[in-house]
């Protein structure tokens, strides 16, 4: 614990405040009530209040060690599912009557970070969310079980939602509550390789122990003039998931209905999980491929995005199309051999060089990560640091049209993730939290 020279948060620029300011700062560490927790188990993490604090919801982490067990005699090697996020299959924030579910939690981590990171920062990131033993790259390793010896992995994961992506120090005097619940075992793992087909029915138990939630909590002197109002706003990101099967055989033109509503939304980010996997179980993300896609487009009332069909059977027109919709210049985590894989090679799509049914049964299907990410902002202005964008305005459902050059050789779960804003405003008078999406 510091006691002096606690450096002012950059949110809090004030000509009557100094560059310093006289504070405490500490980590608060939450532990899971029970000592373990097994397969569909949920786990409520209760944040302490602290008054005249402040804390950094960017800081929030989920700790703990994983251990599995099986009653096989050889080695079984798993991979995780993307990273050690695969571990819980839904996460839901709490403060009295308000509630926020983040749907299909690791799916949506695992894609953003692999949009947003660059090769080295994605392996370095999945190596510290997945803990000192697991390795680097889309194909997430790690070995969680060797024959009927119980192998412990620790892990340490971020967390998303409108509440943990505030980029502010926000009063830590607000009761809130961060639910999580425990994977399956053949959701949270991948196998590592086709010699590896008995891996689940090896795979007998998963137990997670020391669960923790930490965050960083700063106590000063000086919290009225930090937080002057009675009455406090943030603006933030939450996201909506749709599930849709696209079936063998589909081909020509498609349109889906997605029933999302947002006064909002930024992005809508589509991948597209192969249904013919069996103990692969490519999930979250992971094993995604481009279902023999020629073009796409959102329509929603007269407005379009984008304004014309995007060709997603041109590779790089699509990878610069990711590019620019999050703003950055680097292509993403993941390598053009890994993205370029599509459910049937055909002229039609020039540079797709893999075929999903070559990769079935062998762990190279693992490391396919094909993503779309469509742009829906309007504009992006800099403010203290922070980044306002004017989203489009689902006001109803929106249509999404598919069309295809070729006809699906296997079936596909197309997952569309929406990225919208939120505003939450904390009342410090009554301790109440609203969210408006």
């Amino acid at each position: 614990m510091s006691s002096t020279g606690v450096r002012l948060p950059d949110s809090f620029k004030s000509p009557a405040l100094s560059a310093h300011m006289p504070a405490n700062r500490f980590q608060a560490v939450v532990r899971a009530p029970n000592a373990t927790y097994t397969e569909g188990q949920t786990c409520i993490l209760r944040m302490t209040p602290f008054p005249n604090a402040f804390f950094d919801p960017m800081s929030l982490r989920v700790s703990g060690t994983l251990t599995t067990t099986g009653a096989g005699s050889t080695d079984q090697n798993l991979n995780f599912n993307g990273s050690a996020h695969s571990l819980f299959s839904r996460i839901l924030y709490s403060s009295g009557s308000q509630q926020e579910t983040c749907p299909a939690f690791p799916a949506i981590m695992n894609t953003l970070q692999q949009l947003t990171m660059s090769p080295a920062d994605y392996a370095a990131s999945v190596r510290k969310n997945g803990g000192s033993e697991i390795g680097s790259g889309p194909n997430i390793g790690a070995r969680v079980q060797s024959g009927t010896v119980a192998v412990p992995n620790t892990f340490s994961i971020g967390l998303l939602g409108s509440f943990a992506e505030i980029q502010r120090p926000v009063p830590a005097m607000f009761d809130l509550s961060v639910e999580l619940t425990v994977a399956q075992i053949l959701d949270a793992f991948v196998r590592i390789s086709g010699a590896d087909t008995g891996a689940f029915t090896a795979v007998t138990s998963m137990v997670i122990s020391d669960l923790r939630l930490t965050y960083n909590v700063t106590e000063t002197s000086m919290y009225p003039e930090l937080f002057p109002v009675p009455q406090l706003q943030y603006h933030s990101r939450s996201h909506q998931l749709y599930s849709q099967t696209l079936p063998v055989g589909q081909n020509g033109r498609l349109d889906i209905t997605l029933p999302f509503t947002a006064s909002s939304a930024t992005n809508l980010i589509l991948i597209f999980e192969t249904l013919s996997f069996e103990f692969e179980r490519c999930r979250n993300g992971i094993g995604s491929v481009n279902p023999n896609l020629q073009d796409i487009q959102l329509v929603h009332g007269s407005k379009t995005w984008p304004l014309n069909p995007l060709r997603v059977n041109r590779l790089m027109e699509l990878m610069d199309n990711n590019e620019q919709a999050v703003n950055d210049s680097t292509a993403g985590a993941v390598p053009i051999a890994n993205f370029a894989i599509a459910d049937t090679v055909s002229a039609t799509a020039p540079g797709y060089t893999g075929n999903v049914a070559d990769r079935l049964g062998t762990s190279s299907l693992n490391t396919s990560c094909f993503r779309i990410n469509l742009d829906l902002s309007k504009t992006d202005h800099g403010r203290d640091g922070d980044n306002v964008y004017t989203g489009a305005n689902l006001s109803h459902n929106s249509i999404l049209t598919l069309n295809f050059h070729t006809a699906l050789a296997l079936g596909y779960t197309m997952r569309a993730i929406l990225v919208t804003e939120t505003v939450i405003t904390l009342d410090q008078l009554t301790g109440q939290m609203v969210t408006t999406f």
